[in-house]
């Protein structure tokens, strides 16, 4: 006779139990290392920010982050001048776009420029021709 209570298992309880904590595990992982590199993101960052605050607001350091093949619009207005920058840019760069940032000697922002991939801009109808033509 039990104790009044008696647990079943199956084969897979243990597994399942298992498999149930990794998936919330990695999920929440993804969820809070994800990066956000894009215009919105951008337009936040402003002449004078530190690099700490510019990291924060991307969610990750300066680095490459597509998943994807990209393909970057040149820099548009304002024109990019690195020449009348001291520092070399950091760069971030994502599926939607790519950031180029400079900072003076205390690591605050000097400049910084946005360029969109062709695949945010309009992924549809140009992805679509791309595709027409052989390009991937």
């Amino acid at each position: 006779m039990g104790l009044g209570h008696e647990t079943t298992r199956g084969p897979n309880s243990g597994f399942t139990y298992c498999a149930y904590r990794c998936g919330i595990f990695g999920a929440l992982v993804e969820f809070i290392s994800r990066h956000r590199i894009d215009e919105e993101r951008f337009n936040k960052i402003k002449e004078g920010m530190s690099l700490d605050e510019v990291e924060g607001a991307f969610g990750a350091r300066a680095g490459d982050y597509t998943t994807m093949e990209t393909h970057y619009f040149p820099l548009g207005a304002p024109p990019y001048r690195p020449l009348e920058y001291r520092s070399a840019p950091r760069i971030w760069s994502g599926n939607e776009g790519r950031v180029l940032i400079h900072f003076d000697e205390e690591d605050r922002v000097e400049g910084h420029f946005f360029s969109p991939t062709w695949e945010s801009l309009d992924n549809a109808w140009m992805t679509k021709l791309r595709r027409f033509f052989g390009f991937r």
